[in-house]
């Protein structure tokens, strides 16, 4: 992330109306209105760290992985991060997902700015639903402007 890019932190565990109510508004109007707080930013980082298991978890990058290089692959979604999008065109946020890939088990995050996804995991963070098990897929067909759209398959738990 750059120093630039500024980030939206839905502390999804708690539901935040307010900050659901601005990621549905930006989905449906293309405009987003959050304010950014710091702090929040900050005590995200600094929790991530000091729930390492050890010190060279600590010191660790997590694996950043894009949703459109990812076609097939399962995940378990955990925690939903929003950032402002500047990408012309497209939406005006992009999440990154605290995730697991359920064919490694390796622990990153999953960034994606896929309208559908974007949707799904607004109702994900609106109905209190994380962790969530999804596969990755994408249409078959591209749209008029030649996307090819990437959509989530719901998968079944595990017993």
């Amino acid at each position: 992330m750059s120093e630039t890019e500024e980030r939206v932190e839905l502390d999804t565990t708690h539901g935040e109306q307010e900050e659901l109510a601005a990621f549905k508004a930006a989905l449906l109007t293309g405009e987003l209105e959050v304010d950014i707080d710091p702090a929040v930013v900050m005590r995200r980082i600094a929790e991530q760290i000091v729930e390492s298991p050890d010190l060279a978890a600590a010191f660790k990058e997590p694996p950043l992985w894009s949703a459109k290089d990812q076609t097939g692959t399962p995940y378990e979604l955990r925690r939903l991060n929003l950032h402002a999008s500047s990408f012309e065109g497209g939406a005006p946020v992009f999440a990154s997902v605290d995730a697991v890939d359920l064919t490694t088990g390796e622990v990153g995050v999953l960034n994606t700015s896929a309208v559908k996804h974007l949707a799904k995991l607004y109702v994900m963070a609106r109905d209190h639903a994380f962790p969530v098990r999804v596969r990755i897929t994408q249409s078959i067909r591209p749209t008029a402007g030649g996307f090819y759209p990437l959509d989530f398959e719901l998968l079944e738990e595990e017993k």
